[in-house]
């Protein structure tokens, strides 16, 4: 589940600084380890975001 909801954050486009004060990492290199994007959800959030 940790997994899944810190990815999903990102995915909502939430900042590193801010997805790190919810799941509650300290440094950047744990939090990546909890982060599993895939690269057709970044396209299509960048693609929404420019719209």
């Amino acid at each position: 589940m940790r997994h899944e909801g810190t990815s999903r954050l990102f995915e909502a486009g939430f900042t590193i600084e801010q997805v790190a004060l919810v799941t509650g990492h300290k440094d950047w290199k744990m939090l990546r380890r909890y982060t599993h994007l895939k690269p057709e959800m970044l396209h299509t959030l960048q693609a929404a975001r420019a719209a």
